[in-house]
Order: structure tokens, then C-alpha cells, then sequence
């Protein structure tokens, strides 16, 4: 059941200079996120990833198009209406958005003293979101006392403090050094898991998408250019910009220089394999596979890659034959596992 439904929604914006067409922020993005789900929006810069968020909790308005936030039609709604939605929708920012000048304990009251909550009520909540992000020590304690990681979990607490059914966290790791990125992406994760609350990432760091992530849309220039599954994705990515993505967390796929290095050492054909480590005995056939087949081969390149669920293993071959017999052992490949020819 989805959770949030948007459908052909475009945003644009006034240009920088008199004359200039508008900035075409979202064009005609249809997408469906299902409760429960930990949903990633990647994109670089200007993909329009954030400008998407802004729209799912009405901090923007649509030019066009339908948005569908728990039922509710967002376009529709007046202010006062979107602020009690803002009530279940938390967000959760890259520069963790604290007021320096109020404690920890403080930053999370604010945010339940505006949704209307009595005053004993705060305090019993603020202890609990606090213990749940292993903070409740530092309720005293004021921003600039925090580390990079202590800050981001208290913008979770905050997030959290309203029970939300949907967090939005807005490049909520960028900030964040890789071990940190770390815990705060199995904080989220385990936010999901125990509280079932829906999250959807909007980001473009793909360690954390492969780690934490069940589905992902891939943006570029204000469109959606994949959707799939976090495993296909990162199997077989269709679209430039999700390959691109992926390879930056792939070890044994060889792109760039690695790639250009293989082509001038092995003169033959150069096909990449991709097995999932959960299907027993896969391994087995696609070597038993090559064996029987009329082709010389030989592995230069591989490495595994741990998704949350699984991992697996990428190896490049180098093939050497007929033609004729080369196709006929990729097309044997395909028949078994995710088969990529990178190379001749």
C-alpha cells in the first residue's frame, strides 16, 4: 500500500536573469512509495532530489501534477492543514538544523510545544526519543557540545518526537564522516525495522542506499531515469546516470583507468558477471558453464559487494575464441546470472 503517491508533478523556477527561461526543477516525476519501505531518491546536485522532498511535506508548491501524502492531497491542503500533516511527516536535514541556543532536551520540546503537545506529555516524550537514539545522557548538554553524529541523532530524536509515519532525511549523512554515515544510516534503519516508520532518503551517497535502502529512483535533470529495487540496481543498472552511481561503490565492476588498463593487457573480449551469494551453487554453474564451453578464458578482476541483505561477487573474464563462440557463452551467462560485456 503506498504511503505517498505522486503523479506527473513538474516544478520550475523564476530564472536567474531577466529573459532566461525558467529553471526546470521536477519534470513530470510519477513515483509510488509504500509504507513501510525505506524508499532512496539519489541525484547529484541540481538532479532536483530536494526539490522533490520540498514538495512531499508542502514546503513547496506543485506547478502541476498530483502529490498524495497518507491520503491526502497536498496540493489541496491550506497552511494550516499542511502543518498539522508536518506533524506525521519528520524531516531530517544535512546541517541538522538545531537551535544553538537551546539544550538538546530544549530543540525536541520546541518541536512538541508547536505540535500542540501539554507540557507533561513533552517531558515523557523527550526522555524516550532520547533513549532510543542512545542520547538521553546529553538532554542537558547544548549543540555546540556535540559531535558531527550526536547533533544528527538529536535532529533525529526531534524528527521522531511528533511519531511520525514518514521521515524525510534530506542528505541527512552528507555532513558525515564514513563511520558515522554508518551509525546514523543503522539508527535509520533500525527506525524502519522496529517503529515501521516509512523513510525516504533523498541522497547520493550509494554506500548508504546499498546498505539500508529496499527501493531507489534515480534523478537527473528534474526526471526520474531508473526505478528498481536496490539489488537490480545495483546488479544491473540501466540508465548513464545509475551506472555512474554504481560504480562508485563497486569494486569488482572496472570502469575508468582499471578498465582502459585490462583493454591494453588482455586483447580479447572482456565480460563482467555478477552472482548473488544467497542462490546456492550459482557460482558452481557459471564456472561449470565456462569449462564446457569451446572459448579460452581467464579471470583479471573481482570483488564483492555487500548489499543489507546480501552480498555479491563480480568477476570480470577475459575471452578468447571464434566470435561466434564467444557470443554463444555470453548468451549462455545471461541464461544464469547478470552478464555484462565491458570490454574487447
Amino acid at each position: 500500500m503506498s504511503i505517498v503517491e505522486i503523479t506527473q508533478v513538474a516544478k520550475s523556477y523564476p530564472p536567474a536573469s531577466r529573459g532566461a527561461a525558467r529553471i526546470q526543477a521536477v519534470n513530470g516525476v510519477s513515483l509510488s512509495i509504500n509504507e513501510g519501505e525505506i524508499f532512496a531518491i539519489i541525484g547529484y546536485s541540481g538532479a532536483g532530489k530536494s526539490t522533490l522532498a520540498r514538495l512531499i511535506n508542502g514546503l513547496e508548491r506543485i506547478d502541476s501534477g498530483q502529490i498524495f501524502v497518507d491520503g491526502q492531497s497536498i496540493p489541496d491542503l491550506k497552511e494550516k492543514q499542511l502543518r498539522k500533516l508536518r506533524q506525521s511527516v519528520g524531516m531530517i536535514f544535512q546541517q541538522f538544523n538545531l537551535f544553538t541556543s537551546k539544550t538538546v532536551a530544549g530543540n525536541i520540546d520546541y518541536a512538541l510545544a508547536t505540535a500542540g503537545w501539554e507540557k507533561d506529555a513533552r517531558k515523557q516524550r523527550i526522555a524516550e526519543v532520547l533513549d532510543f537514539v542512545g542520547l538521553l545522557e546529553k538532554a542537558w548538554a547544548y549543540p555546540n557540545q556535540l559531535s558531527g553524529g550526536q547533533k544528527q541523532r538529536v535532529g533525529i530524536a526531534r524528527a521522531l518526537a511528533t511519531r511520525p509515519k514518514i521521515l524525510l532525511a534530506d542528505e541527512a549523512t552528507s555532513a558525515l564522516d564514513p563511520e558515522t554515515t554508518g551509525e546514523v544510516a543503522s539508527l535509520l534503519s533500525r527506525i524502519n525495522r522496529e517503529l515501521g516508520t516509512t523513510i525516504v532518503l533523498i541522497t547520493h551517497e550509494m554506500d548508504v542506499v546499498r546498505s539500508i535502502a529496499h527501493r531507489a529512483a534515480v534523478m537527473e535533470k528534474g526526471e526520474i531515469v531508473e526505478l528498481a529495487d536496490t539489488a537490480s540496481l545495483f546488479l544491473a543498472p540501466k540508465s548513464r546516470a545509475a551506472k555512474n552511481f554504481v560504480a562508485t561503490v563497486i569494486d569488482g565492476e572496472p570502469h575508468g583507468e582499471d578498465l582502459a588498463r585490462l583493454r591494453e593487457r588482455h586483447p580479447g573480449r572482456l565480460v563482467t558477471v555478477k552472482i548473488p551469494q544467497t542462490e546456492e551453487r550459482l557460482q558452481e554453474r557459471v564456472f561449470t558453464t565456462l569449462g564446457a564451453g569451446k572459448v579460452s578464458w581467464e579471470l583479471v578482476h573481482g570483488g564483492v559487494v555487500h548489499l543489507q541483505d546480501e552480498d555479491i561477487a563480480v568477476f570480470t573474464f577475459n575471452f578468447q575464441g571464434l566470435s561466434t563462440d564467444v557470443d554463444a557463452l555470453i548468451a549462455s551467462l545471461k541464461q544464469i546470472v547478470t552478464t555484462i560485456e565491458v570490454g574487447r
